[in-house]
């Protein structure tokens, strides 16, 4: 890449973590063990390939990436940035970075930079405090002289002449799951409600001291939890979680470790991260419970928290004023790639990548580098022919209500793939043609051609059903008119033919009720690496996936647009896929929070038990 400096770092840790190897729980960058140029950290981010962005504070920092590997600085002796000092970045649905610093806005995607500033767009002023993608794919900035949108080419500024916002100094923004934008400023909280006029008052709420339960009006950061509370930290009064209708403040006397908060950051069920100046706080929605880190009791490197984010694997990673520190409960996961160059063990790579001995997570036993070949040469990818088949179904008859998105859904896939990615040939089934017996036949023609190099799609829109005496979880079919189970296609048949369709990669996605009924027993799989080796080395390895709108629970027909919930953003990333290759674990990794925060259910993603699967990953290939 053309004027930019990378640098390959060898890590070289101190004793201290050394000694500490038997958990692991911890690692910290700073500028001696890595590309980092500056210990002092404003921001941390991440984009859809795992890779993780670090933006400094100081006049040297720049930005730097870190692919898992490899590190890469961006400095305004080397690129088009526009600053060293970085105050905030996002990542868009297309992968494309965006940077804020006090003299502009930079946007950057494979070795192109487009830069904004106020003598060459419509931007109010240089200086871009905090940044948000919403739903659409809009961008939102924070600056210093109000609140800006950047919609395809359009820009759009907010501020309190021609809206109700209290205040043009922008510190914090988030988009919650209707789409709404969240502003923090000095002077109060402010939601806009997307859709509406931003012209009429009504459409923006304005929180403060005054009306409604925020202990100050001065806010520093926002965010929303998977329960899709609205969490805001203030500058000297604690942090403030808000439900809709009640506000609950928490401060050093509910357990946390100081008052001035600095960032906040969701994690899985309900938990969130708060960094505050003298210390790391976990909130536990599970009896509210609080937990404090900080310098005497753990590895972090410094109390004086600056930011806070949290990776697909569950990795807290805090930046301080001292270096980037890295935490997971039980162990860090990294791939074994990163693990190996960052611990220089063998064996603690292994032990890092092992599977948790908890239920609640999908991994198994045995060695996690088996299948890896790390230590050999990968092959060059050798493509076979994709198949897909399609089943979607609205017009249920007797005990089952007929739905109403199904069918839209299944050809609006079917169109999609069609017309942006490689596939070589197409079985449609919809409404009356998806009897038991047809698409017990689809899957047998299946078996009956497909060749090892071949891929196979399998996406099944309608309704499910799990029969708990029997512990079975069923497709219905278009002909099954009764609860009778001999009229139905159990997971137990899927897993035979998808154990018996002689393809390198199959991946069944299932919109439907107790789809999620699929996944039985424990299975491990290649972690991500943003690498064509990775691809390469997964596209090598056989796979059994199966991607579900739910668990064993109900799922929804309504959602946006004329489709599922689940559907829309499964369809959005599709069509949003800037990328040559995208496996299904990107996929899942880009639809997940969307459906969560939009619906009450929650997708699943993993390899289907004793069907063949070898840790390998289905890719989408565009045209």
């Amino acid at each position: 890449m053309k004027n930019i400096a990378f640098i390959l770092v060898a890590f070289i840790l101190p004793q201290l973590l050394f000694a500490q190897t038997e958990t692991a729980d911890w690692f910290i960058f700073n500028i001696n063990n890595s590309g980092m140029k500056s210990n002092h950290v404003n921001m941390v981010a991440m984009d859809k390939n795992g890779s993780i962005w670090v933006g400094a504070s100081s006049e040297n920092g720049g930005l730097c990436e870190f692919d898992g590997k490899d590190w890469a600085v961006y400095h305004t002796s080397n690129s088009p940035i526009p600053d060293n000092r970085v105050n905030a970045v996002t990542v868009d649905g297309t992968g494309k970075k965006w940077i804020g610093t006090d003299r502009g806005l930079a946007s950057y995607n494979r070795g192109k930079w487009d830069i904004f500033h106020v003598s060459n767009s419509a931007i109010p002023t240089n200086t871009v405090r905090c940044l948000a993608v919403d739903n659409s794919g809009a961008k939102w900035m924070g600056t210093a002289a109000g609140l800006v949108r950047l919609d395809g080419t359009t820009w759009s500024t907010f501020n309190s002449r021609n809206t109700i916002i209290p205040n043009n100094m922008i510190n914090a923004l988030c988009v919650d799951g209707d789409n709404g934008i969240w502003a923090g400023t000095i002077d109060g909280l402010v939601r806009y409600e997307q859709g509406k006029s931003a012209i009429d008052e009504k459409n923006w709420t304005v929180y403060n001291k005054k009306n409604s339960g925020l202990p100050n009006n001065y806010i520093t950061s926002v965010t929303v939890d998977f329960n899709k509370n609205i969490w805001v930290g203030t500058q000297t009064k604690g942090v403030v979680r808000f439900d809709g209708s009640e506000w609950k403040v928490f401060g050093k006397v509910e357990g946390l470790p100081d008052n001035r908060i600095t960032s906040l950051a969701p994690d899985e069920n309900g938990v969130v991260w708060v960094g505050t100046k003298n210390g790391l706080a976990k909130f536990d929605p599970n009896g509210n419970k609080w937990t404090v880190f900080n310098t005497e009791n753990s590895d972090l490197s410094n109390n004086s928290i600056t930011y806070i984010t949290v990776d697909i694997k569950g990795n807290k990673w805090i930046g301080t004023d001292v270096g980037l520190s890295v935490y997971r409960e039980n162990g860090l996961k990294f791939s074994v790639y990163t693990a190996k160059y960052l611990f220089k063990n063998e064996r603690l790579a292994q032990r890092i990548n092992a599977p948790e001995k908890s239920e609640n997570l999908f991994r198994g036993s045995g060695d996690p580098l088996k299948g890896l070949n790390v230590s050999t040469a990968v092959k060059d990818m050798e493509i076979g022919k994709y198949y897909a088949l399609i089943i979607g179904i609205d017009d249920y008859t007797g005990v089952w209500s007929p739905l109403n998105n199904a069918v839209n859904d299944a050809k609006a896939v079917e169109q999609l793939l069609r017309s942006k990615y490689r596939f070589d040939e197409f079985k449609t089934l919809m409404n009356g043609d998806a009897t038991r017996a047809n698409i017990i036949h689809q899957f047998e023609w299946l078996v009956d051609v497909v060749k090892p190099k071949d891929n196979v799609f399998v996406y099944y829109s309608g309704h499910g059903e799990y029969k708990q005496n029997l512990n079975k979880g069923y497709w219905v079919p278009a002909d099954a008119n009764t609860a009778s189970t001999s009229q139905y296609v159990s997971n137990s048949d899927l897993k035979t033919f998808l154990g018996g369709i002689m393809s390198k990669h199959t991946l069944l996605v299932a919109d439907a009720c107790f789809s999620g009924d699929i996944f039985r027993g424990q299975t491990v799989s290649v972690p991500f690496e943003n690498s064509e080796r990775y691809y390469k080395n997964i596209h090598n390895l056989v796979s059994r996936h199966a991607l579900t709108s739910g668990g064993v629970e109900p799922v929804m027909d309504g959602g946006r647009d004329g489709h599922s919930v689940f559907a829309y953003y499964l369809l959005k990333s599709l069509n949003n896929n800037q990328s040559e290759f995208f496996d299904a674990s990107e996929l899942y990794n880009s639809i997940r929070i969307p459906v969560i925060n939009n619906s009450v259910q929650s997708p699943k993603f993993q390899p289907i038990k004793n069907t063949g699967d070898e840790g390998g990953q289905f890719v989408f290939i565009k045209k």
